[in-house]
């Protein structure tokens, strides 16, 4: 033997790979941490192989008690839970299941999404206790109106504008007209003979109708056995499942009509009906009141020591704008005026003030009769309607603002771990930094090659071109970021220091606060991110957590680029490096055998353009280069 060929590879690239693969793990592992929702793996035999933190709290646990565990040790009656049965359908049928239910285990109502995986499942949980809790209460809401409306003592119908039939009837009702229920409902009122000028019903609906405001007027009704009744009618438009519909609120007038004129012959009947009326009004738990001219309490029923903390004594003769909050003051002047002047309201609200100080909001409908200086009114406390409504108001943005958090970095995550073009997750971030962060205009700075230019990579939210595309590390706003790798703050940018060419397009925009942080990975300045707005920043513990995660997606998406290039420069050194290795052997024969000199090169150029001819695609003709060389070389190696 007279030679040795030996082989050395070069693994750099590989570990390099290894460690960065690593780092990603890491960083994708801290960031479940961080999520308020519950990650859980499980693989087929239903181990628990990795759970975060907001997971392990959801189920009362520590990861530690769970990962390794199977999850029918740690929770035996799972597979027989509606839970359970949801992560055995998403693992059989392969295809992502979600249920909601209350697992009596943990003593929560949990919200479970499964994804199937190749090597087993993925959980996503979420506590939806609260949520659930708020719906129950929702629907007690409702129910209570239900009640409040058969309760009522006032006659109520509803009615559907479109065939003007009778959808619901409140007992109240049934006592004025004399039907049943049966009778009325899908019944128009114009076949059971209800209104005595049935001009007059029209008009009403026909107004209402239109879009005008609730409108009250004094009818004659005629009952199921003939006997007319003068009643007091006020319409309100709502809407029922798409449908136009009104509510009828129906005062029977015909005794008071007759008290009014027994009190014409007798002031002391005429006393002692108004003492009954005010005792019946006193049973109410509205605040059933009136105002004179001047809007002095007149009158006030009992239930003002429960909503006010005023006694009727007390409030009789007081102006009622003492006790309205100032801040509702003037709205409620104006509704006083349009009241005054015949436009009766039905649920007008403000706030007063309690005798111990505090603030309640009352519901008022109020009305001037013709001929009447004096308000009448009923108000009705919603203070804890309003709160339950603000709350869950809340509660509902909270959770959007959670869900799009969330979507937006599952899709960058997917973006990254697939590979896709880095200008497409570049603007994936900048929308989602827009969209989380709220802000009116971004930016995204990455170092460029030479170490000490920084260059703009995308823009959000400019209206004009930016005036320059780069920035020196430790000029300008962003290499101040980049050389100090800290963030940056001003509250007002004219206090910073700005090129005129870059006030003027703050200007021209608005922007008026900045926020910058470095990008950062392994200690390296990767870049910068510029957050700008036309108001200023909160900079919450909720926003910077947002902006800092948003960062480090950013970090490993220019990571995994740099990597890639890396890669393919190396494999473009290689296999220029095999192409030479291989001419130079091709050459060596030529230069031993004299007669045949240039016949490879002549060869390999004549077979190209054959293949070319033939219509080989261009990646297929580096291999037909290579033969007639290999084919040269493997001849020599047989002559030797």
């Amino acid at each position: 033997m007279t030679h040795y060929l030996g082989f050395q590879n070069d693994v750099t690239t590989r570990e390099e790979a290894r460690q960065s693969a690593a780092q990603s793990a890491r960083v994708l592992s801290s960031t479940l941490d961080r999520v308020t929702d519950g990650v859980t793996s499980l693989d087929q035999d239903g181990v628990i192989t990795y759970v975060n933190g907001s997971g392990a709290a959801i189920a009362g646990r520590t990861p530690t008690d769970l990962v390794g565990h199977r999850l029918i040790d740690v929770f035996p009656t799972a597979p027989l839970t509606p839970l359970g049965q949801s992560i055995l359908r998403a693992r059989d049928a392969s295809s992502p299941q979600r249920e909601t239910a209350f697992s009596s285990e943990i003593q929560k109502w949990v919200e479970v999404t499964t994804y199937p995986a190749e090597d087993g499942v993925s959980v996503i949980t979420r506590d939806v206790t609260e949520h659930h809790q708020a719906q129950v209460a929702l629907q007690r809401s409702e129910q209570r109106v239900s009640r409040i409306f058969a309760a009522s003592p006032m006659p109520v119908a509803l009615t559907r504008l479109s065939d003007r039939v009778f959808l619901d009837v409140n007992p109240a009702f049934e006592d004025l007209t004399g039907y049943i229920r049966d009778e009325l409902i899908g019944q128009p009122a114009s076949e059971l003979n209800l209104w005595v000028d049935d001009t007059e019903r029209l008009n009403a609906l026909r107004e209402v109708a239109s879009g005008n405001a609730a409108r009250k007027q004094t009818v004659s009704l005629r009952g199921k056995s003939g006997q007319i009744y003068d009643c007091f009618v006020s319409f309100v438009p709502i809407e029922i499942a798409g449908d136009p519909c009104v509510i009828s609120l129906v005062q029977d007038m015909t005794n008071e009509n007759r008290a009014r004129r027994a009190m014409e012959e007798s002031e002391e009947r005429y006393r002692q009906l108004a003492t009954d009326l005010q005792r019946t009004l006193d049973m109410s738990l509205d605040l059933i009141t009136s105002f004179d001219a001047e809007g002095r309490f007149l009158t006030a029923s009992a239930s003002s020591t429960e909503i006010l903390g005023y006694t009727p004594q007390e409030l009789i003769g007081r102006p009622y704008q003492e006790l309205v909050h100032p801040d509702d003051r003037e709205v409620t002047a104006r509704e006083d005026d349009l009241i005054t002047g015949g436009t009766p309201t039905t649920a007008f609200q403000n706030r007063y003030f309690r005798k111990n100080g505090t603030v309640v909001w009352l519901e008022w409908a109020a009305v001037v009769l013709p001929g009447d200086p004096n308000m009448y009114c009923v108000a009705r406390d919603i203070t804890h309607r309003l709160s339950s409504e603000m709350r869950i108001r809340e509660l509902n943005s909270g959770l959007q603002h959670q869900v799009r958090q969330l979507n937006g970095m599952r899709d960058i995550d997917q973006a990254i771990s697939s590979g896709m073009d880095f200008s497409l997750t570049l603007r994936m971030i900048l929308d989602h930094l827009v969209q989380v962060l709220e802000a009116d205009a971004v930016t995204v700075l990455l170092l460029a090659q030479d170490g000490v230019t920084l260059e703009y990579a995308g823009t959000r939210g400019f209206s004009s071109v930016l005036p320059s595309r780069s920035e020196r590390v430790g000029t300008g706003l962003a290499g101040q970021v980049a050389l100090s790798r800290r963030p940056l703050h001003f509250p007002e940018m004219r206090e910073a220091s700005l090129h005129p060419d870059w006030q003027r397009v703050l200007r021209q925009d608005g922007l008026t606060s900045y926020y910058a942080v470095p990008v950062m990975s392994k200690g390296k300045v990767l870049g910068v991110i510029e957050v700008l707005n036309r108001g200023s920043l909160e900079l919450s513990p909720g926003w910077i957590e947002s902006l800092d995660l948003l960062v480090g997606q950013l970090a490993i998406a220019v990571e995994n680029c740099n990597l890639f290039e890396a890669l393919e420069r190396q494999n473009l050194a290689l296999r220029l490096a095999y192409d030479e290795t291989i001419e130079g052997w091709a050459r060596a024969l030529d230069f031993r055998d004299k007669e045949t000199e240039g016949h490879s090169r002549r060869v390999t150029e004549r077979t190209v353009e054959l293949c070319r001819a033939l219509g080989l695609p261009p990646e297929d003709l580096l291999d037909v280069r290579r033969g007639p060389y290999c084919m040269t070389s493997g001849r020599w190696r047989s002559r030797m």
